[in-house]
């Protein structure tokens, strides 16, 4: 008699793997770790940083006071002085003058003015204004009405500033005189 052998499945055995009891803050760092952008390295962080001061450099200010000398003139007298302008904003100035004219005059004037960048050139403005103008002579004193229009021009990367402008002259009194060639010409210091 044969026998018939039977293949009786073996169980296969597993091996038991030990349970490794896992700390939720160790899991909680390595996550965080995980999720961490890397940060670039130290010269590219350098070169950013270097791009960016210059760019803040390079830009328009948006304030800004500048102060210098302006040299008025024209078909009357010629006059020399001090002269500050503060920008309010990137168009809203206030321009201020004290000027010392022949014939012993000192002319004390501000203006109100709006600027419009002139597209294409880098730190130019056209500008309108208007303001008050007083003149003391030795005997009296006389009150003008000075409105002006003119270019104003931010030398790039440099804290100077300069303008020429034209300011007609209408004098506010019983003579009622007008200067039509009039002109001023500024160079400031931004700071």
């Amino acid at each position: 008699e044969t026998i018939a052998k039977t293949k009786t499945p073996v169980a296969k055995e597993t091996a038991a793997k030990p349970k490794v009891k896992v700390d939720s803050k160790d899991e909680n760092k390595k996550a965080a770790t995980r999720s961490k952008p890397k940060s670039p390295p130290k010269v590219a962080r350098r070169e950013t940083e270097v791009k960016q001061r210059r760019s803040a450099r390079n830009a328009p200010r948006t304030t800004s006071t500048a102060a210098g000398l302006r040299i008025e003139f024209g078909t009357e007298d010629m006059g020399i002085g001090p002269n500050i302008k503060h920008k309010f904003n990137r168009k809203l100035s206030f321009d201020a003058a004290l000027l010392f004219f022949e014939e012993d005059e000192i002319g004390l004037g501000a203006q109100f003015g709006h600027h419009v960048p002139v597209k294409g050139a880098r730190g130019l403005d056209w500008y309108v204004g208007i303001g008050p103008q007083v003149i003391f002579h030795d005997e009296d004193t006389e009150t003008r009405l000075i409105p002006v229009t003119g270019f104003e021009y931010n030398i790039p990367n440099a804290p100077v500033n300069l303008s020429l402008d034209w300011r007609p002259s209408f004098e506010l009194s019983e003579e009622a005189d007008v200067e039509i060639s009039r002109f001023g010409l500024s160079l400031r210091i931004v700071f």
